[in-house]
């Protein structure tokens, strides 16, 4: 908010670097309280906006994944300037833009003290250790140095991500630094000069804050593992020695470090407070795990997370105490859906995996969803002549089935875990899956909903066994029936009888990895298995299969990315089509917008495709000419299309708005 005249700001694009993280178009503004927004100034494609800060003499800083900006805060109309970027990128990495994490006006210095860190999260590149670091401006924004830490800090080299906080008054600084060698916590600092430079003093770490009750690590886990992902930090403006730090979890000091609380732990479920019986449960509500942005107002702490926004009273030092305040906030983060037929013949059960939030069910008639399956849900097959019969996936693809929707009557397990994967947490096949994507794909055959198919590195069969199919560390039903190659990762399946297509990418998915940047379709339509040759393709990740019921010879693949951005040499074209089995493609995708495909389905005689910028149709026989699909698409990502089992609806999955459907 800008406090001269209480307009919002908002910086499009995720700030930070997980793989399903969106980049954005630039900043908006909105001068009656979000009923319209406009574009401040020029757009900003392909960003993520970390933060947006403003002096109070006039001008507003934006730290971004392309380098510091600053600009007028009064005229809307002019340009954005870039004032920090100290890496030239002259190769165009998508990881060399200069990744500003922060940026701060030092209070009391009449806007002229400005602080910003740049930290790119991996320090895989010598560059990173001349770029990464902290920048001070002292003559408004014009001029930035990078400067040398000094006393905790002094000779680091591995500064990553890292986001400040100044007291009130501008003369303390605290900072929550990721280190870029391990991609996890480094620490939490006080500079109690409010210098830049320090000397810095270490008042957290990772022990510290286990130390402080943290339930991440009760569970085994270590606070600020993900820090890379998520962090904050905030000084309660009425008193410098209260700081909050957010991580997986929230944390509290009321004594500037000297001893800490974990005040949003990650669960319950480590405290002798918890039971298995509701009844029996006297555990405090707890913030969502993941913390990503921190607000005070009224007394009040804000926090936002993974599972939304929870509010908390200053003013209980140390105290577990939140309300949640995500009734009304729809932001659902769906990778897939998946639809049966309710067991009782009147309408379907609906079923999704969410990011974070686990696998979704609504039922026909039902007030809220339910949530069978914690965690990260992702993919799903259900059954759709039966809603109760459905497998459900955690990360890494975990897969687990269920026969009666995912209820527990406290006794009788609801799950069957069965997964191929070598990062199954309950147990490892053998033989196992080394390299699954986190959001793993496996998928039914489209004309046996019993036989289904599942990519890691390699293709696994589970020999038409459906929901008696069965996985342990002794024995598993699944079988390998493809190697797609060391390095590489399936990031889409599709079954037709004995025909299967899988498409992979290669050298970790990465476009700017140390390693060429390679994707491919293997498919063993003819009888073997082969990678598919194709001039026409482009080498970027493919992200669904649509197969001819009648003809598994006539296939469409999507892919994702953009046509003339990020990766190099990466082709045009989104939608390409197959009439032999793969031997030769044509790319189709006619007038759609150049955005990355996320899914495809034939309904009604169409090929309907979704995108991150809206739902597309065109003929399924002559593709080509493409017209958007109804009206009133939320505007988020389409990442996810199915069919109603009776081919009456069209159901998208988003990823930022939940679940929508047309008929």
């Amino acid at each position: 908010m800008n406090p001269a005249d209480h307009s919002v700001w908002v910086g499009t694009g995720e700030p930070n670097t997980s793989q399903d993280s969106y980049a954005g178009n630039g900043i908006y503004r909105s001068a009656d309280n979000g009923r319209t927004w406009q574009l401040v100034g020029n757009s900003l494609p392909n960003r993520l906006v970390y933060q947006i800060t403003f002096d109070g003499f006039g001008h507003v800083y934006a730290a971004t994944s392309y380098g510091l900006l600053r600009r007028s805060a009064l005229d809307l109309t002019s340009r954005w300037k870039t004032v920090l970027k100290p890496d030239p990128n002259p190769t165009n990495s998508p990881y060399r833009t200069s990744f500003v994490t922060d940026v701060k006006v030092q209070p009391g210095t009449n806007g002229n003290t400005v602080v910003a860190a740049l930290g790119w999260r991996g320090g895989t590149l010598p560059t990173d250790v001349l770029f990464n670091g902290f920048y001070l401006s002292v003559d408004g924004g014009k001029t930035f140095n990078k400067v040398t830490p000094t006393g905790a800090l002094k000779g680091a080299t591995d500064l990553g991500r890292t986001t400040f906080a100044y007291s009130a008054d501008g003369r303390r600084l605290y900072a929550v630094i990721e280190s870029s060698a391990t991609v996890a916590l480094k620490g939490a600092y006080e500079s109690p000069s409010g210098n830049l430079a320090g000397p810095w003093k270490l008042i957290a770490n990772a022990q510290t804050l286990i130390n402080s009750g943290s339930a991440l690590g009760m569970s085994g886990g270590t606070p600020g593992q993900q820090a890379w992902y998520n962090q904050a930090i905030i000084v309660d403006p009425k008193n410098d020695n209260h700081v909050f730090v957010d991580l997986e979890e929230v944390f509290e000091t009321n004594n500037a470090g000297q001893t800490w609380t974990t005040t949003g732990p990650y669960w319950n479920f480590p405290f002798p407070c918890w039971s298995v019986d509701p009844a029996k449960d006297t555990c405090p509500g707890t913030v969502h795990a993941d913390q990503h942005a921190l607000a005070i107002s009224g007394g009040t702490l804000y926090t936002a997370t993974d599972g939304g926004v929870y509010a908390h009273p200053l003013r209980d030092v140390g105290v577990v105490k939140w309300r949640d305040l995500n009734a009304t906030l729809h932001t659902l983060e769906y990778y897939y859906s998946a639809i049966g037929r309710a067991p009782s013949g009147r309408g379907d059960y609906i079923w999704g995996g969410l990011q974070d939030n686990g696998v979704s069910l609504l039922k026909p008639g039902a007030r809220q969803m339910v949530s069978p399956f914690g965690g990260d849900g992702t993919d799903n097959i259900v059954d759709p002549n039966n809603g109760n019969r459905a497998v459900n996936s955690y990360v890494d693809l975990s897969m687990a089935s269920t026969t009666n929707g995912g209820r527990s009557d406290g006794h009788t397990e609801a799950y069957n875990s069965m997964s191929p994967s070598c990062l199954n947490p309950i147990f490892q096949a053998n033989p196992c899956d080394p390299n699954p994507r986190f959001v793993a794909p496996f998928s039914a055959d489209i004309h046996n909903i019993n036989h289904w198919v599942a990519g890691g590195e390699f293709v696994w069969d589970n020999q038409g066994k459906g929901w008696n199919t069965n996985c342990s560390a002794t024995a598993c039903d699944w079988k390998i029936v493809h190697d797609t190659g060391a390095a590489n990762q399936i990031n889409t399946i599709a079954d037709s009888g004995p025909v299967t297509y899988a498409g992979w990418c290669g050298n970790g998915c990465n476009p700017g990895g140390s390693a060429p940047f390679t994707s491919g379709i293997d498919t063993n339509f003819g009888g073997t298995w082969h990678t598919v040759t194709s001039k026409v393709l482009p080498n970027r990740v493919p992200t669904s299969f649509t197969i001819d019921p009648a003809n598994s010879a006539h296939a469409v693949a999507t892919f994702g990315g953009f046509s003339r951005h990020w990766i190099p040499n990466a082709g045009v074209g989104h939608v390409f089509a197959t009439l032999n089995g793969g031997k030769t493609w044509t790319n189709v995708s006619g007038n759609l917008p150049d955005a990355p495909a996320n899914s495809s389905v034939i309904w009604r005689g169409k090929l309907v495709v979704s995108t991150d910028v809206g739902i597309f149709a065109t003929s399924f026989s002559g593709p080509g000419n493409w017209v958007r699909v109804g009206t009133g698409q939320p505007v988020a990502p389409s990442v996810d299309l199915n069919v109603s089992p009776d081919r009456g609806y069209l159901l998208v999955a988003t990823h930022g708005q939940g679940l929508w459907k047309i008929g």
